[in-house]
């Protein structure tokens, strides 16, 4: 069972999203390879454990071969997820798209909210204690609900619109 998402995209400039006439090559140690083409190059990769885990990236343009590599790692604790977890609570869930953040000692929260093709839809930041966030806009289905805090840790949550 797969307990974090990560997606991994390119970026140049504060810019994100792949470019045009360019293959991606992504690579997570320890995990198959994914290829991705032009502008929609995020890929995601789901992981079950608490780890630190090395990515590597290779875009190749499709007009001359010329590439380049980009590397990172991803460090995933599981404690740091759980504790916040502990102090927000969003509800109802699920819901018609209106959905109340509940917060116990967590001060400001971001919020993003990501549509389970990887893909960002929405995000705010200082989200505090009885705010109502509104995704009635959304399409029925689920979604995934990202909060952080400002020490670094972070919650997931499964989000479900129905009507």
């Amino acid at each position: 069972k797969a307990y974090y998402a990560l997606k991994f995209e390119p970026a140049a400039d504060g810019v994100r999203g792949g470019q045009d006439n360019v293959g991606y090559q992504w690579f997570l140690k320890g995990y198959s390879e994914q290829n991705s083409v032009g502008a929609n190059a995020a890929v995601v990769y789901a992981l079950s454990e608490d780890g630190e885990y090395e990515m590597r990236m290779i875009a190749t343009t499709e007009d001359h071969g010329c590439s380049c590599t980009a590397k990172g790692i991803v460090k995933l604790d599981r404690l740091l997820t759980e504790s916040l977890m502990a102090q927000v609570r969003v509800y109802p869930n699920p819901s018609s798209g209106k959905f109340k953040l509940s917060s116990s000692d967590a001060g400001a929260i971001d919020v993003k909210v990501w549509g389970l093709n990887g893909a960002l839809l929405w995000q705010k930041t200082n989200v505090s204690d009885g705010d109502v966030m509104d995704f009635s806009h959304f399409s029925e289905g689920n979604y995934i609900l990202r909060m952080s805090d400002a020490s670094g840790k972070v919650a997931n949550q499964m989000l479900t619109i129905v009507r």
